[in-house]
């Protein structure tokens, strides 16, 4: 199996990426693209490699993922780790998709993993007053809303555009709560130029840089996401969620905006065996070098290439 990796030339996350599967993936074969200084982020060779792997969802990583699938290959985007709180850093690594929900939770999985993260799991909450919708990252909604040109950065004008897409979204989707709920709205978006720009007569505003997720969960009913770890953090704190994407936290969710007076609550051990799943999409630099990553993840590759 060949495997590419697209990286940037003048980050230091991405030469430790680099050394790491070089050393992990065993006797398949790899090498390395690296963008050019003023071209960063910008890449050539897609065609001759069955697995191409991207850091993030910066910049044309969304696009250079997609080419591969869409081929029959495999696109591998690494991004932080869903269970956050532990002291080590863990990273997943997602397949044919900013997120690994469509193969990741399939069949359960040993919990060795679990057992290795230090977290907080809070018991399943049954108050709470407020409706809390979390929204994804400009950067993150531009990756799932496609369109992204594999050969240039975006414009400032798309990228306007599909901030624009994004605020309607919301907005649409606080009039549709209002027409099953009289709970209380709140809106938490992310970075700066969406604290301002969001507007909804009936939606209390969150500015995230002065309040932590934690914080805005604290006297949640719900948390309504699309495709946000914020779904994650609120399931680890009890609170039931609403997931509109493909979001990791859609097995053990709601998926209608209608059912916000009645969110589905996993059970304790449908919670327990998500977060074993959810520990087998994540990895630590060490476990990506040592191969335990790689082993794990080959025959899931595998299975996505033989079903394209």
């Amino acid at each position: 199996m060949r495997i590419r990796f697209h990286a940037r030339w003048d980050l230091e996350y991405d030469k430790i990426f680099v050394k790491a599967f070089s050393s992990g993936v065993g006797n398949d074969t790899f090498d390395v693209e690296y963008d050019r200084p003023g071209l960063e982020g910008i890449w050539e060779r897609f065609d001759d490699a069955d697995v191409g792997i991207v850091i993030g969802v910066k910049g044309t990583c969304g696009a250079v993922v997609e080419s591969y699938r869409r081929r029959g290959a495999v696109g591998m985007m690494i991004d932080k780790g869903y269970i956050r709180q532990s002291p080590d850093n863990y990273w997943s690594l997602n397949l044919n998709s900013m997120r690994p929900t469509a193969y990741a939770f399939l069949e359960d999985k040993p919990g060795d993993r679990l057992a290795k993260l230090n977290f907080t799991l809070c018991p399943l909450r049954k108050n709470g007053n407020q409706v809390v919708i979390f929204a994804l990252s400009p950067k993150g909604f531009r990756c799932y809303d496609g369109g992204i040109p594999i050969d240039r950065l975006p414009t400032r004008e798309e990228i306007e555009r599909c901030i624009q897409r994004q605020l309607s979204y919301f907005q649409s989707a606080s009039d549709v709560l209002l027409k099953y709920t009289q709970r209380p709205l709140f809106y938490r978006p992310r970075g700066a130029k969406e604290v301002d720009r969001f507007e909804h007569l009936q939606v209390t505003r969150i500015d995230p840089f002065k309040e932590s997720i934690q914080e805005s969960l604290a006297g949640a009913w719900c948390a309504v996401c699309h495709t946000s770890n914020a779904g994650v953090n609120a399931l680890l704190a009890g609170i039931p969620v609403i997931e509109l994407g493909s979001g990791v936290t859609a097995p053990v969710s709601s998926t209608s905006l209608g059912d916000v007076e009645r969110c589905k609550v996993p059970t304790e051990g449908e919670r327990q065996r998500w977060l074993r799943q959810l520990s087998y999409v994540q990895w630590t630099v060490a476990e990506i070098a040592s191969g335990e990553a790689w082993r794990h993840m080959r025959p899931v590759v595998e299975s996505l290439r033989a079903k394209s």
